[in-house]
């Protein structure tokens, strides 16, 4: 059996080609999740068409399609048979709609696709792959939290952390424009976080369901946002995370008040986040090749008691733009 995926086409050719080969990779490690053999051909021409192309024995079951449909830059999944192509998108859905990542727009957002690239990704090659119930997953340094949402939009729960007031600030509004405006049930709490030595440290919490029945029987999914540290990440109220979603900085610079270097600031919170992950969890961490260099992230993250996943997750280098090379680890706890 012969099944095609037809992914985003990018309107820069050159980043096309880039998410292209982050999708082949994100595709080779979701077929792990897949009982039936399956062989991955790689992009071919089908009609004109440029598709990834896999191949089974056997039919795929229903189960093992919905693997295939989930993958972040599909548009749509065919059986090839002949010269035919036959969608196979019934059943395909989301917890929440794909546009709450998509419509919040700023300088140096982090390309949605992408974003829900390192998601999904890290998921399928977490030990939860397969779990049944909503996991939690956290983005240390989220911005106005792209990565957040590309987590509630597949049911799972999200904590975001920023040093920036007015990111963190955006993020709110925007959440509580967004579900009033869909008429989303949701309930907006606000509290402080007790963290020894810092003073005033605020979370926003959102409670919120696909449908107003599922709130009612208080079957919700919680996205919270905090204006705070990411060294103080076990402060938060989340004691354990089941995947670290983070677009590290592309300057040289990070980390508040302190300003220090990139290198030295992930020394001081990568321990700390390994402490939050739980063990079979994943973390991805994107980071700009032109000011860190691979093979000094990764040492930071074994330091910190992480295991660098190797195979295809290695080789995700890919270009942006001219002062962006970006890249990800995926390490696992």
């Amino acid at each position: 059996m012969n099944y095609a995926l037809m992914m985003e086409r990018h309107p820069n050719v050159r980043y096309r080609e880039s998410l292209q080969k982050l999708a082949r990779i994100e595709l080779e490690v979701s077929l792990g999740a897949i009982h039936t053999p399956a062989e991955l051909v790689g992009w071919q021409k089908v009609g004109g068409l440029s598709l990834l192309m896999i191949r089974s024995e056997e039919p795929l079951e229903e189960e093992e399609l919905d693997v295939l449909r989930h993958q972040s830059a599909l548009m749509a999944l065919f059986e090839l048979k002949e010269d035919t192509l036959t969608p196979l998108m019934e059943g395909r859905g989301y917890y929440f709609p794909e546009d709450m990542a998509a419509i919040l727009k700023y300088k140096g957002k982090t390309n949605e696709t992408f974003t829900d690239f390192m998601v999904h990704t890290a998921l399928m090659v977490s030990d939860f792959k397969n779990a049944s119930e909503p996991l939690t997953l956290i983005d240390p340094m989220c911005g106005r939290g792209t990565a957040l949402f590309a987590a509630l939009r597949r049911g799972h729960n999200a904590l975001g952390v920023d040093v920036d007031k007015k990111d963190i600030q955006e993020l709110d509004h925007f959440v509580k424009r967004y579900l009033t405006f869909h008429g989303c049930k949701h309930q907006r709490l606000e509290e402080n976080c007790t963290v020894p030595s810092r003073k005033g440290v605020r979370k926003i919490t959102y409670r919120v369901s696909d449908t107003a029945e599922h709130y009612k029987a208080k079957d919700v999914r919680t996205l919270s946002a905090v204006l705070g540290d990411a060294r103080d990440l076990a402060y938060y109220g989340v004691k354990h995370a089941h995947g670290i979603v983070c677009d590290l900085p592309y300057g040289v610079q990070h980390g508040g008040e302190s300003r220090m270097p990139l290198g030295k600031l992930l020394a001081q919170v990568l321990p700390v986040w390994r402490r939050v992950l739980i063990s079979g969890g994943v973390m991805a961490l994107a980071f700009n090749r032109y000011t860190l260099k691979r093979e000094e992230l990764e040492g930071l993250v074994r330091d910190a008691g992480f295991s660098v996943l190797a195979g295809p997750l290695s080789d995700c280098e890919h270009w942006v733009e001219q002062a962006v090379m970006r890249d990800v680890v995926f390490a696992k706890a």
